[in-house]
């Protein structure tokens, strides 16, 4: 069964918590499949992702968009503001899950909604105790 944590930050007129702080607190993730579901992005101004068309073929994928771990961090090492994203990892995914599914079901359900808040969902409850010390 997995767990699920909110994390709102510690400022009141941004959420302070990023991706990369996230990812950072997971151990092995090389270990791990990596999906996006879900994207929205401000990119730092030196990045080299064009964020425009990730957006779209995340979109547009039926499953999810697959990234190697390394990638992963990567990508969130070069986002200025994240605005949604829906990220999952596990050692086996699941067709045709709903989002609920899928948060009870993967290692890994990592969300953030409209910029404001984080849920996330783990099986990992280190990883957990290490990112509710974030907020």
């Amino acid at each position: 069964m997995n767990d699920l944590i909110k994390l709102i930050g510690n400022d009141d007129f941004y959420l302070s918590v990023k991706l990369s702080d996230i990812l950072q607190k997971i151990n092995n993730g090389q270990n791990y499949q990596w999906k996006i579901m879900r994207l929205e992005a401000i990119m730092k101004n030196n990045s080299f992702y064009h964020i425009v068309e990730l957006e779209e073929e995340i979109s547009n994928s039926i499953s999810g968009y697959i990234m190697q771990w390394e990638e992963l961090v990567e990508l969130s090492n070069q986002i200025f503001q994240t605005i949604e994203i829906l990220l999952v990892g596990d050692k086996d995914f699941k067709n045709n899950l709903t989002e609920e599914e899928m948060r009870v079901t993967y290692n890994y359900y990592i969300e953030l909604i409209d910029s404001s808040f984080w849920e996330i969902s783990s099986n990992d409850f280190l990883f957990l105790e290490k990112v509710k010390q974030l907020d």
